[in-house]
């Protein structure tokens, strides 16, 4: 071949990599203005390589906590969120003993990973307080291990209350699988997962593309139909009690999560401190026309997306516990076509954190004074 013909070829291998890879950029872009399918936060398993190793250390009692003093990233598709652990181990500044302060804990919806401090509910609700609230939040935390949180926290950093932030898609069977552990007093609970470390050229995409997350999430939804059994079996697990027929074993999960909020209320009075609880939806619960997609996943059918929440409500009554129900604040973000949730991501977005924060202004303003329990909570096991 000529050198002419090699640079005639060379040119047309140029202009089509140049096509492919404007092709790729305008899919990008298309991807990150789309709302995934309804399931789409469930399956998206990339979130957990965003966490940085470190975060997170093993606690004797609490199973995992923030490593005091930690700061990274957690980067996502498209961002990057900086993370700064105290020497308390909660998330943000170094706390002020001189200022009054209060305490949110919960799990991941609380320390609220995917976006900025500033963005946090905790940040925004304690501005508009003129307090400090301190994020006690931990991934994957159950009501027990909030509870003990709270109590240890306490003894170190006084606080005036606290707020747990309860999440109404998983907290009801983390409780259960607590609850399991605390009546097996010999056997030790299995540690935390190390975060996964996936090749250089994965976590790049991860990373930097939402389009490559896309494929991901439909590769789950064609295994979770027909050959992923295991996790089929912990979604349904979780998802039934959002279906018509998973309302016995809502009810007897709820067993479980009443003397966790007890516990919780009577450590709360024993202290002196005011506590509310806030109701956290998921998604598909704020956005119905998602319920029964999502459910689908599973084979579950009959959507009863409000039932966690009726139910725990009239719990939270039954206990004499104030409550603070965010859906409705959530429901009016969606309405005005904002996102309240985050798009590849089951949490809640900038917006729903500041919805959120005014919801939780509001519920706290009503808040009664706290009663003294005659006697101490006896200490969590297990937890």
């Amino acid at each position: 071949m000529s050198r002419a013909g090699a640079r005639t070829w060379l040119l047309r291998l140029a202009l089509v990599a140049g096509g492919l890879l404007l092709g790729l950029l305008a899919a990008e872009g298309a991807a990150r203005l789309w709302r995934p399918p309804a399931g789409g936060d469930l399956l998206n398993t990339a979130t957990p390589f965003g966490v940085p190793q470190g975060l997170y250390q093993r606690h004797e009692r609490l199973q995992l906590a923030p490593a005091p003093g930690f700061t990274g990233q957690v980067l996502s598709a498209g961002q990057r969120v900086e993370v700064q652990i105290n020497s308390l181990g909660t998330r943000g500044p170094e706390p002020d003993p001189s200022l009054r302060s209060w305490l949110a804990v919960g799990d991941s919806f609380t320390i609220a990973l995917q976006v900025h401090q500033e963005q946090t509910f905790t940040h925004l609700l304690g501005e508009s307080l003129g307090v400090q609230l301190l994020n006690g939040g931990v991934d994957g935390y159950s009501t027990w291990q909030a509870a003990e949180r709270y109590r240890l926290l306490d003894e170190r950093h006084d606080v005036d209350g606290v707020v747990l932030v309860f999440f109404l898609g998983n907290d009801v069977t983390d409780n259960q699988r607590i609850a399991d552990q605390r009546k097996q007093p010999g056997r030790e609970p299995p540690p935390p997962p190390a975060p996964p470390q996936p090749g250089a050229l994965r976590l790049a995409l991860i990373r930097h593309s939402v389009l490559y997350t896309y494929g991901q999430i439909a590769l789950r939804r064609i295994a979770l139909a027909s050959s992923d059994e295991a996790e089929r079996s912990r979604l349904a697990g979780e998802l039934e009690i959002f279906a018509a027929s998973g309302q016995p074993s809502l009810r007897a999960m709820l067993a479980e999560t009443a003397p966790a909020l007890a516990q919780l209320r009577d450590e709360a009075s024993r202290r002196g401190d005011r506590l509310l609880v806030a109701l956290a939806p998921p998604l598909f619960a704020v956005d119905p026309s998602r319920a029964e997609p999502t459910l689908a996943l599973v084979g579950l059918q009959d959507a009863d997306v409000h039932a966690p929440r009726r139910e725990l409500l009239r719990l939270l009554t039954n206990l004499q516990l104030p409550a603070c129900d965010l859906t409705p604040a959530l429901e009016a973000v969606e309405a005005t076509g904002e996102r309240s949730y985050l798009l590849l991501d089951g949490h809640w977005s900038p917006a729903g954190h500041q919805a959120v924060a005014a919801a939780l202004a509001g519920c706290l303003s009503t808040l009664p004074e706290p009663h003294r329990a005659p006697a101490p909570a006896a200490p969590l096991d297990g937890a």
